[in-house]
């Protein structure tokens, strides 16, 4: 029969792992199912003309979230309510997060903020943002000699 070592050592590189993951998840809260840890996923898709942003936004309503742009800086920031209101006790298990939520995006190019249009449909915020005009991209013809 082998006998199990406990394996020590771990502070340091704990710690740093901390770190590591306090980074990555910066500008949004890491998910785990607690009190102001419900991330908003997001996914970004740059068009010619704009940026089309989708958020998982489940069980917030619209009236719950604030969207704010900054320059090239869109922020997604509310707060998701608890499923139920429970006793500590009477939690047999939780995954779903709940609490205040914020996220920041920054887009590479200059947008034009007063046309950004944003709807939420079915626990989805869907934003458009588009691009500032001398950001966009165009085809340039080419003149012909006579």
């Amino acid at each position: 029969m082998k006998h199990l070592i406990p394996v020590t050592g771990f502070g340091p590189a704990r710690a740093d792992l901390d770190r590591l993951f306090e980074r990555f998840f910066e500008g949004g809260n890491f998910s785990g199912g607690g009190e102001g840890r419900s991330l908003v996923r997001v996914d970004v898709a740059e068009l010619t003309d704009a940026y089309q942003v989708r958020a998982e936004v489940p069980g917030v309503p619209a009236d719950a979230i604030e969207l704010k742009l900054d320059g090239r800086t869109l922020t997604i920031a509310g707060e998701k309510p608890r499923a139920f209101d429970e006793q500590p006790d009477q939690v047999l298990h939780r995954e779903a997060g709940f609490g205040a939520f914020r996220r920041v995006l920054e887009f590479p190019l200059q947008v034009d903020g007063d046309s950004v249009v944003a709807r939420h449909e079915q626990g989805v915020l869907y934003i458009t943002v588009p691009k500032a005009q001398a950001a966009r991209s165009r085809v340039i013809e080419i003149q012909r000699e006579a």
